[in-house]
């Protein structure tokens, strides 16, 4: 995975790879809803029935790279961390999954633009939808400054030179380290630094007034993104000549 990230880097391309083939199977299944709807209001076939039942395969075989690449994106540049907008982006991925096999199911028994299939197209676009939606909370983590990611790393440098670098240079014990599993921990360890046994640390607690939210969210993505280089590289951190955006 490494050797193919940095592969694309050295052609120029630093972005996530599955957002551009994400669009071909939303407006596939955009298409088929659109198409089918209106082929219930005017009571009449708009679309020859076996072309329901190819757009939805098509729809069904693009999806499926997507998924893959979404996984290795969210591999590579969050570190397989979890949150709330993952979550439901891999549990909404399933669903749009199911209600296309379906919908292929319906479209076999020549179900094409009844009001079963036009339901199920319906919760497709939902489902896509939704996928949207938690993909840019991803980008932007909801915070009152939403930050794209390119510019959170450069906003999380910042903030590690300031705070981080005189005791902990070169990511020197943080990266990697049990904090960083999720945001939620690494935010309540800012706040209050403890060890494992609840024990203080001598580090010095960042509280609210020193760190806002969203300062330490662009921390956290930059050790992350920064730690996972280094790790991989074996080199100093150094942010890319080029955006990340997930």
């Amino acid at each position: 995975m490494e050797i193919f990230y940095h592969f694309l880097q050295k052609m120029g391309y630093d972005h996530p790879v599955h957002p551009p083939i994400t669009h071909i199977p939303i407006g596939l299944i955009v298409a088929v809803f659109i198409f089918g709807c209106l082929s219930l209001i005017v009571r009449r076939e708009l679309l020859p029935a076996p072309a329901y039942r190819r757009i939805n395969i098509l729809a069904l075989l693009f999806l499926m790279p997507t998924i893959l690449l979404g996984y290795m994106d969210w591999m590579y540049f969050y570190r397989g961390t979890w949150s709330f907008p993952v979550t439901v982006k891999f549990v909404l991925s399933g669903i749009f999954l199911i209600l296309l096999i379906i919908a292929i199911i319906l479209n076999g028994k020549n179900e094409t633009h009844s009001g079963k299939a036009v339901m199920v197209y319906g919760l497709c676009v939902i489902a896509v939808t939704g996928l949207g939606y938690y993909g840019g909370e991803l980008v932007f983590m909801g915070t009152e400054k939403e930050h794209p990611l390119s510019e959170s790393l450069s906003i999380g440098e910042k903030v590690y030179a300031k705070s981080c670098a005189p005791c902990h240079p070169g990511l020197k014990g943080v990266a990697g380290t049990k904090p960083l599993s999720d945001f939620d921990s690494f935010l309540s360890f800012m706040r209050d630094p403890r060890k494992p046994d609840g024990s203080p640390l001598p580090m010095p607690a960042f509280s609210a007034d020193k760190l806002q939210d969203c300062d330490v969210i662009a921390l956290f993505r930059y050790i992350n993104v920064e730690g996972r280089r280094v790790a991989s590289r074996g080199a100093r951190p150094a942010l890319p000549a080029g955006p990340l955006k997930p």
